[in-house]
């Protein structure tokens, strides 16, 4: 029995499974600059969810927060500007908040990454949108009315 001839293998070794490389193979070396044939940790976290997530929380967090703060604003002024000002400045930040989460999420689930995260990131900016526009509906009924 000669080495040489590739039907015969040695003693040790076992034989690559059909569709599995022989062991210890780990893929042609990749080209310099380009990741080799087994993704990194960084490249599969998949984050896109999660950072929706948390901006979405962030909107929930600044939406409170505002609305905890009017009151207390209204009571210390007497202006009503500042308070409609700082309303505005609130509003437009929440909604570009939403739409980024949303869109985020969007992305996230449609490459199934953290698909968990972007579906509760979709609910939270869904809510918020809603949210919005009913307070702008409010907002421009109280003023056809008065």
């Amino acid at each position: 029995m000669a080495m040489s001839d590739p039907q015969q293998l040695p003693p040790y070794a076992h034989p690559a499974q059909p569709g599995y490389p022989a062991p210890g193979y780990t893929g042609a070396p990749a080209p310099q600059g380009h990741p080799g044939p087994y993704p990194s940790a960084a490249q599969s976290t998949g984050s896109l969810g999660r950072i929706a997530l948390i901006l979405g929380i962030l909107t929930v967090a600044l939406s409170l927060v505002s609305t905890v703060a009017t009151p207390f604003m209204l009571r210390g002024m007497g202006d009503m500007t500042l308070l409609s000002v700082f309303n505005l400045v609130v509003g437009l930040i929440t909604f570009v908040l939403v739409v980024v989460t949303l869109v985020l999420g969007i992305l996230g689930i449609r490459r199934r990454q953290q698909a968990v995260s972007a579906g509760i990131a979709i609910g939270i900016a869904a809510s918020g949108l809603v949210g919005l526009l009913s307070g702008m509906l409010s907002g421009a009924l109280f003023t056809m009315l008065n």
